[in-house]
């Protein structure tokens, strides 16, 4: 929906069908919070931050990857720790990084 606000490219109604999930129980309450006013000064701050938001996507990814290559001596002791209950790859990685 951000992308059609920043294009100006489909209606309030139509942009409203595009709901997934819970916000499809609101579809009225979407479409009029759709309704506004846009300048070209809203859709640059927009698509910016969608810009910027794509760019830490994509540092993130390859920190991960990073992060896994590092990690690779350690695996079957991950693995292991994994078992733990609430133990999970997210939590392991900073915290082996650590100790290295």
């Amino acid at each position: 929906m951000i992308h059609h606000l920043i294009r100006n490219d489909m209606t309030p109604k139509e942009m409203s069908k595009l709901a997934k999930g819970r916000l499809r129980k609101k579809i009225s309450e979407l479409e009029k919070s759709l309704e506004g006013y846009l300048t070209d000064h809203h859709r640059f701050i927009l698509n910016t931050s969608i810009q910027m938001i794509a760019s830490y996507d994509y540092t993130i990814e390859k920190l991960d990857a990073e992060i896994d290559k590092k990690m690779e001596p350690f695996k079957e002791t991950s693995e292991r720790l994994q078992t733990i209950p609430g133990v999970k790859k997210r939590l392991l990685k900073p915290l082996s990084l650590k100790l290295v």
